[in-house]
């Protein structure tokens, strides 16, 4: 049944076969008010962004320009990751039973309270109609913040007026989710004597750049000249977090991005991680958000439980 005044179509049955079934029958024609967008075409304006010059500087210590002009040499790298679905153990589904004395919600979501209110404004009913039970998770990862599966749920049975559980397939999750954002990494580092003078860290991302405290983690405070910039690009895919949203793939790119430095250096990876540590402590830096004692420790226990070197 197409709901009223909407760009959605809602097949009802009475087992969840019958229902996917059903929706597999149906060939809808969407007409698109937005210009389709690729993922070469991403790739072209990520990779424009970062050799561009329209940045927002999150940090700035020093002069990586001047480091970088009188450097024997420039370590760059470029490190990109894709859109990516959350995948979830299982995929988005509710259940909502809308009836004139009250609203009754059940199902995994992790915002459970602001799901309550959207469904209160959304049908119009008092916060205190709209009743929401937990259910195990089935994997949430940032997902299952939104609650656009919770809202659906409830407008369906609003209209029937009799309780449905909403059940998404594994392809209607994977094309409709909510994807981590596109992005990609230019990093650059400059050594002269033989030392790292200077870090370049740029981020051209869509949709969304990391956030505020980011730029203050490693290895900022241990490197004398030491930037930080982000650029973004507007895309009508829908995004959002998914788990450790920008530190995950941030932290495969930048240590892939040592282990290189350090083969330059001709250094131990991990002694070149307590260096820069010792940096820091020895030039305290009250805006960091880490503590160069704690990584150390981590660094040191992990020395031994390997056997490294």
């Amino acid at each position: 049944m197409p709901m009223s005044g909407t760009d959605k179509v809602v097949v009802i049955g009475k087992t969840t076969w019958d229902a996917m079934k059903g929706k597999k029958a149906i060939k809808a024609v969407w007409k698109t008010e937005t210009a389709l967008e690729s993922s070469e075409t991403h790739d072209k304006v990520l990779l424009d962004l970062l050799e561009g010059n329209k940045f927002n500087t999150r940090r700035q210590d020093g002069n990586v320009k001047h480091a970088f002009a009188n450097a024997d040499k420039v370590l760059e790298r470029v490190y990109e990751s894709p859109f990516l679905p959350h995948n979830c153990m299982e995929p988005m589904n509710f259940f909502a039973n809308v009836s004139p004395e009250k609203v009754r919600l059940v199902g995994p979501v992790q915002t459970p309270e602001a799901a309550a209110q959207v469904v209160a404004d959304l049908l119009e009913r008092d916060l205190e109609d709209v009743s929401i039970d937990m259910t195990r998770m089935g994997g949430g990862f940032g997902r299952r913040l939104y609650g656009d599966f919770v809202y659906e749920a409830a407008e369906i049975s609003n209209a029937i007026q009799k309780p449905i559980k909403l059940v998404s397939s594994r392809e209607d999750d994977m094309t409709m989710g909510v994807y981590r954002p596109s992005s990609k990494y230019k990093i650059s580092a400059s050594i002269k004597n033989g030392k790292i003078t200077g870090y370049h860290l740029k981020e051209a991302s869509i949709n969304g750049n990391m956030y505020g405290l980011i730029p203050n983690f490693f290895p900022a405070g241990a490197i004398e000249n030491y930037q930080v910039d982000t650029a973004n690009y507007k895309s009508n895919i829908t995004t959002g977090a998914w788990r450790a949203p920008y530190t995950n793939f941030l932290a495969s790119a930048e240590q892939s991005f040592f282990d290189e430095l350090a083969e330059e250096l001709g250094i131990d990876r991990v002694q070149m991680h307590m260096n820069l540590l010792d940096n820091v402590k020895n030039n305290p830096d009250a805006n960091i958000e880490y503590s160069p004692e704690r990584l150390q420790g981590v660094l040191q226990l992990a020395i031994e439980k390997s056997n490294w070197g």
